[in-house]
């Protein structure tokens, strides 16, 4: 069961929202609040798993006060379509609910909702997990992330290097189920053939990544994905 909190600034689209979510299985509405500014509410009090918020009382401040009180709340903003054409939101709202709010809208966002905080709690568990077993030769060989240098799919097969060993594992298992099992903020797709551990990279070139005398290539569909991890950790 997830529950909201809804802040309007009008009593008609509070009172609307409630009913919608309370028509939502799963979906409980915690609070819901009239309001004129946003800092009538004390940050504490708003803990829960969703806030819907008229984007007329959000300010900066109060946005960052939250993600810092709360950084799992999700922040839902409802407004007009001329609110809503903002080029780039606040990193701390998840979405926007324009008007006219209907039933469906809501549901709509809701899914979205629910879908993500399932995904953000799988990608917690995989991170307390910090091994996968890989069968290789008719034996289940427990390998833990952190020894991972790199993986190489063949047609057939797929080759596992791993830190300390002279030669890779080989499993029938293929690169796409690698690409599922293994935590996406340790390991990326850097070529349609090859995922490398972020950690055990030494060096990223033009086209090719290095770890330790192994020249990996990086293939034109993954460079931006790619890119993207460079700049959040450069």
């Amino acid at each position: 069961m997830k529950s909201y909190i809804i802040i309007s600034d009008s009593a008609d689209e509070a009172t609307l929202l409630n009913q919608y979510l309370n028509w939502i299985p799963d979906v409980t509405v915690a609070s819901m609040f009239h309001c004129e500014s946003i800092q009538t509410l004390s940050t504490q009090s708003l803990q829960s798993d969703v806030i819907i918020c008229s984007v007329s009382l959000m300010e900066d401040a109060w946005l960052q006060q939250m993600h810092a009180k709360h950084p799992d709340t999700v922040i839902v903003a409802t407004c007009n379509i001329a609110q809503i054409a903002i080029q780039h939101p606040p990193k701390e709202i998840y979405g926007y609910l324009a008007s006219p709010i209907t039933y469906e809208r809501v549901f709509a966002i809701t899914q979205n909702i629910e879908m993500m905080l399932q995904y953000r709690t799988a990608a917690v568990a995989d991170r307390k997990k910090d091994y996968v077993f890989i069968k290789s030769e008719y034996k289940l060989i427990k390998t833990n992330y952190s020894d991972i240098l790199f993986i190489s799919g063949m047609k057939d097969y797929t080759q596992v290097f791993v830190k300390g060993r002279l030669s890779p594992l080989t499993t029938l298992q293929n690169l796409k189920e690698f690409e599922t099992k293994l935590p996406a903020d340790e390991f990326v797709r850097v070529h349609r053939s090859y995922i490398v551990s972020l950690r055990q990279v030494d060096v990223i070139a033009r086209n090719e990544i290095m770890i330790g005398t192994n020249h990996i290539p990086i293939g034109d569909a993954y460079r931006h994905a790619l890119d993207a991890i460079i700049e959040e950790n450069s």
